[in-house]
């Protein structure tokens, strides 16, 4: 959907409040991470709008 590596994904965690976070699936720190994906969704339309209000602005 984001077409984003996984240091993107990092990256949005820690500097986007707003973007959802992730669930490890094992205590393993190599262990799978899984993202909601309605959060994910919700989170993109958001930035779009957001992304398309600064730009007219």
């Amino acid at each position: 959907m984001l077409s984003v590596g996984r240091d993107k994904l990092n990256r949005l965690e820690k500097e986007d409040q707003s973007f959802p976070k992730s669930m490890k699936d094992g205590k393993n720190r190599q262990s799978a991470v899984y993202y909601d994906y309605q959060e994910i969704s919700e989170w993109y339309e958001s930035w779009k709008e957001n992304s398309r209000t600064m730009q007219l602005s």
